[in-house]
């Protein structure tokens, strides 16, 4: 099966895409992932368009895109 794209999505959608697909989900990268929109992937391994068995896990980086107040 092709690896969809799923960069520039939010942790839920990228989910959705993935296990539709009947593929599996690792998330790394903004401890925010969860938060929203503002966090969305940044990059994915293996990458779209790739070929894999079904079932295969895929990587997918978060980025935080607003400025946070950390205090």
């Amino acid at each position: 099966m092709t690896v969809p794209k799923v960069t520039g999505k939010t942790a839920a959608a990228a989910n959705q895409t993935l296990v539709n697909s009947g593929l599996n989900i690792k998330i790394e990268g903004s401890k925010y992932y969860h938060e929203g929109e503002s966090v969305t992937v940044v990059s994915q391994s293996p990458a779209a368009g790739e070929v894999v068995p079904y079932g295969t896990v895929i990587t997918v980086n978060f980025g935080y895109y607003e400025d946070r107040d950390t205090d």
